[in-house]
């Protein structure tokens, strides 16, 4: 995968140096720089998209909010949020409940968080607020809501359920559990690179060292 991307990279590169004016390449390279671990320069090309357009829309603006948020720049993801909110609600309303659960607000993440709650990643949001607070019960609860509701739909696998359900696990004392559960998030999302390191921390501290040292060489070749 590594490979891949250093070669898309190198591609995204060669097009923009003929055509720099193209600003779906520049939200393509945003996004690969992304995820290859190099937010900051994922939100310099964001940047030069949003420059480049006629338009700044919620598509170009969203995305690097969520680097922002990543990168811990609370002010500009905020900002990116509240810019959007009228365009595209949902999804600035899922980006600005990040923001105030970074900021450890947690009623203004509850308000926004319950706003797109009618879907599993919107109730993930609510478990995550809940485990911030120290409700790892409640935490529980919600998540298993949100699979249920995502079994319902018959979505597929839901970007951190796992992740969020093994975190309160783990700091309920459900060691085993926990690290099933980051397990989980690892095989259905390989680019989770909290699951892999909560996971290697899990079997460090229970004397496994040899698993922590395999789970951190897979996180290295599949990111």
């Amino acid at each position: 995968l590594a490979v891949i991307i250093t070669e898309l990279l190198k591609l995204l590169e060669r097009k923009l140096a003929r055509s720099p004016g193209m600003v779906e390449v520049w939200t393509q390279l945003g996004d690969t720089l992304a995820q290859a671990g190099r937010a900051e320069d994922g939100i310099a090309a964001y940047r030069e998209a949003i420059a480049r357009s006629p338009l700044a829309s919620p598509d170009l603006i969203l995305p690097l909010g969520g680097l922002y948020l990543q990168t811990g720049n609370l002010d500009e993801a905020q900002r990116a949020g509240e810019l959007t909110l009228a365009s595209s609600p949902r999804r600035a309303k899922t980006l600005l409940a990040g923001v105030a659960l970074a900021r450890r607000d947690f009623d203004g993440a509850s308000r926004y968080a319950q706003d797109v709650a009618d879907e599993p990643p919107g109730l993930l949001l609510l478990a995550e607020i809940a485990s911030a607070r120290g409700d790892y019960a409640g935490a529980l609860r919600i998540t298993n809501d949100a699979e249920r509701m995502a079994a319902e739909r018959e979505l597929p696998a839901v970007y951190r359920l796992e992740f969020v359900r093994g975190d309160a696990l783990a700091r309920t004392g459900r060691i085993d559990e926990a690290r099933a559960a980051y397990q989980r998030e690892i095989h259905a999302f390989r680019n989770d690179l909290r699951a892999y390191t909560n996971l290697a921390v899990l079997q460090f501290l229970g004397g496994d060292r040899g698993g922590a040292d395999a789970t951190l060489r897979a996180m290295v070749a599949a990111n």
